[in-house]
């Protein structure tokens, strides 16, 4: 079911390839950058994702869909949000959803909800969560009532 907790991410186009990443929470103090090209989700063995990573596998998901030919935007993103992590909310699938929600509008992508939902279930893989996507499936189609 949906519930009132959100992930908010504001983007802002920029003209070089980079994407930054920032979160606006203090205690999550580790921000990331890199050229688009070079972007890489790194996990090391025994060690929890940094929370970053779950943000970067929604952006990979959606500059996979460009079309070619269609060069994708750079990218600062400063990340707040209320889902407490690790608290079987699916934290790390709001990320990942709220970021590929966000690189698809600043790429002027059109995308429907459904096909976001399904991109997102298979991006998340990228940082080793095999799910079957019903956590991107109420992330992105969830309705009142």
């Amino acid at each position: 079911m949906a519930i009132k907790n959100s992930i908010i991410i504001a983007v802002k186009t920029i003209l070089n390839d980079v994407i930054k990443i920032v979160n606006t929470d203090s205690n999550y103090g580790h921000s990331y950058k890199n050229n688009v090209d070079q972007l890489r989700i790194e996990v090391k063995p025994g060690e929890a994702p940094a929370w970053y990573c779950y943000v970067l596998c929604g952006i990979k998901g959606v500059l996979e869909a460009i079309p070619s030919g269609q060069k994708p935007v750079g990218l600062s993103l400063a990340v707040t949000g209320n889902v407490p992590q690790a608290s079987g909310l699916s934290s790390s699938s709001a990320l990942v959803c709220a970021a590929a929600l966000a690189t698809a509008h600043a790429n002027k992508l059109d995308i429907s909800r459904k096909g976001l939902a399904n991109l997102c279930a298979k991006a998340e893989q990228y940082i080793g969560t095999q799910g079957g996507g019903m956590d991107q499936a109420i992330a992105l189609l969830a309705t009142a009532g």
